[in-house]
């Protein structure tokens, strides 16, 4: 399900984007698949078109809200990628290292104005459309 995306404007190009890019997703990774996304996404989850796994999403404790252990851990993550917004407030580097040591992710959906270069040792390039960048966490990326 991709539709030309030319002709949006504003937040209905922000929201389409993204739902492209949660079929690019789908599309180009296994489905077991662990992402980082930009954990303050106010558009519709990542998983629900995507069909993968994320390690965190702002909106995942009005789910859990009610269990103390999943709000805990809901919090730790939070805290682990808190830079990796969808407007980055500060580096972003820690964040992304947290994202590849601590939980393994296999992809990292980047806003596309702050991707890394395409050529280098930890992340190679996937896909790109014109507010999102997808990368592929390398085997055994060196930091």
């Amino acid at each position: 399900h991709l539709r030309n995306l030319k002709e949006d404007v504003g937040m209905w190009k922000l929201r389409n984007e993204w739902e492209n890019m949660q079929y690019i997703v789908k599309n180009m990774t296994p489905k077991d698949a662990l992402i980082l996304i930009p954990y303050d996404t106010t558009m519709c989850g990542f998983r629900m078109f995507s069909e993968r796994e994320i390690i965190v999403s702002y909106r995942d404790c009005g789910i859990i809200g009610f269990d103390y252990k999943a709000v805990v851990e809901w919090d730790k993550r939070i805290k682990d990628v808190e830079p990796f917004r969808v407007i980055m407030k500060s580096p972003i580097k820690d964040a992304v290292k947290n994202a590849i040591f601590k939980y393994k992710v296999n992809y990292i959906v980047f806003m596309k104005y702050y991707q890394p270069p395409e050529d280098n040792g930890v992340l190679e390039f996937v896909h790109r459309n014109d507010i999102f960048s997808l990368y592929k966490v390398r085997s055994n990326p060196v930091y």
